[in-house]
């Protein structure tokens, strides 16, 4: 991921709508502004300030950023983008206000409220669908032998423009998870609140059928875990 790496380095953003609560559909197309490709492969448009908090107490301070990519931190070492690794060494990262934990599962999640037992965190992951290279008269159709992407330089990084014409279709994939203070990572649904919380399932039950509970969308998932705290 050094810089002048030259993989779909500009693209230009043609059409975005909505799959589900869970996922959005992103089509682009590879000529033209790397800004809009910048905007979802990392959680963040430029690398910001950002802490590594270390099992041994220590830490220290680095431009970071999150990739939707692959569930890494980045971050910025002169003109390298680098990947945090010995991933068992570390607590938790801080970016700006927000907060990352090592996922059991790997990569890192991103917190989005936590109490005692239980975190609610997700991961946001962007996943090429579909790739049509444009032909000589100026028709796309399926590429042969794409191949995956893993990684994508933004505006962070400095590129040469892609010769081949290319309309690219993606996800963007946020899922929810419970992170237990055991570090046990379980995927958010009914099941998996009646398990955190067993001594509530009463309650949990007659609340998650009463307010027909979306187990994909974080107010929900976040108007549930302070309901449970209030039984509390």
């Amino acid at each position: 991921m050094k810089k002048g790496l030259v993989c779909l380095s500009f693209f230009v953003l043609i059409g975005i709508e909505t799959i589900s609560a869970q996922s959005t559909f992103i089509k682009l197309n590879s000529i033209n502004d790397a800004d809009s490709i910048a905007s979802i492969q990392y959680n963040y448009p430029h690398f910001r300030d950002g802490r590594v908090f270390f099992i041994n107490n220590s830490n220290t301070p680095a431009k970071l950023n999150y990739s939707r990519v692959n569930g890494e931190i980045l971050f910025k070492d002169k003109n390298n983008v680098l990947a945090l690794n010995k991933l068992e060494t570390v607590e938790m990262v801080t970016i700006a206000k927000d907060t990352f934990f090592v996922s059991p599962a790997g990569g890192f999640v991103k917190q989005i409220v936590a109490y005692p037992a239980v975190a609610l965190v997700k991961t946001s992951r962007l996943k090429l669908l579909d790739r049509e290279t444009k032909g000589a008269f100026g028709s796309y159709s399926k590429a042969s032998g794409a191949k995956a992407i893993t990684t994508l330089p933004g505006i962070d990084q400095t590129g040469s423009r892609v010769a081949v014409d290319e309309n690219l279709s993606f996800t963007l994939t946020d899922t929810y998870y419970l992170l237990t203070s055991s570090k046990k990572l379980i995927e958010a649904s009914e099941k998996a609140f009646l398990l955190a919380y067993p001594g509530s399932k009463k309650e949990l039950k007659a609340y998650i059928s009463s307010t027909n509970v979306n187990f994909n969308k974080e107010n929900d998932l976040t108007r549930l875990l302070l309901f449970v705290q209030s039984l509390n």
